[in-house]
């Protein structure tokens, strides 16, 4: 005979308030608004204190997704840090980001494509205006449209003291840090359902 074990009231009234919010939201959830609708917090990255009292649907939410939390803030400002010894709360700080559908709540960084160039370049079929070839590379190249800068002056006598290069990176870290550039976005307020 198998046993079958029923939830009292007070479990199931437990779960549902623990759940969901009055009305019938489910706690932790994340909206973007035009403005901070009651019963919401900014996902702005701040500290709340007495966690447990003022947001005790929320911590116990937190709780029951461990994934959510994290101890470095600063690497995953998209997830919850959360002090047991003083019942302090962090909040994720979704601000100036861009959502993105994914298989994990995981935070990317801004960054765009690196542009490289070479000068002179090897190994390439490009000419110039005088039928030299391998002479640029990467993001720089031969405008065969423009006029000579000299009628003398020789590509091929081009040592490496002299070679050339562009790297954008060298300017400001943000290039090369991903493949990806920033479309244009809407900002509204990021928040939490408590």
């Amino acid at each position: 005979m198998k046993k079958v074990y029923l939830a009292t009231m007070d479990i199931v009234n437990s779960i549902i308030t623990n759940s969901f919010a009055e009305d019938g939201t489910p706690v932790g959830r994340v909206v973007f608004d035009y403005v901070l609708r009651d019963g919401y917090v900014k996902a702005n990255g701040a500290t709340v204190v007495e966690a447990s009292v003022n947001y005790p649907r929320l911590v116990t939410f937190i709780r029951e997704h461990s994934e959510l939390l994290t101890d470095d803030v600063d690497a995953n400002p998209e997830l919850y840090v959360y002090n047991w010894a003083d019942d302090a709360l962090t909040l994720p700080n979704l601000m100036n980001r861009v959502l993105q559908g994914g298989d994990a709540v995981v935070s990317v960084n801004a960054g765009l494509p690196n542009i490289t160039a070479q000068y002179p370049h090897f190994g390439g079929t490009a000419k110039d205006n005088y039928g030299h070839t391998d002479v640029f590379g990467g993001a720089m190249f031969i405008d065969i449209t423009l006029p000579a800068v000299s009628p003398y002056m020789s590509y091929t006598s081009i040592s490496n003291a002299n070679r050339a290069a562009f790297d954008a990176s060298k300017s400001n870290a943000i290039y090369g840090a991903s493949t990806t550039v920033q479309p244009p976005a809407v900002k509204l307020i990021p928040q939490i359902r408590y």
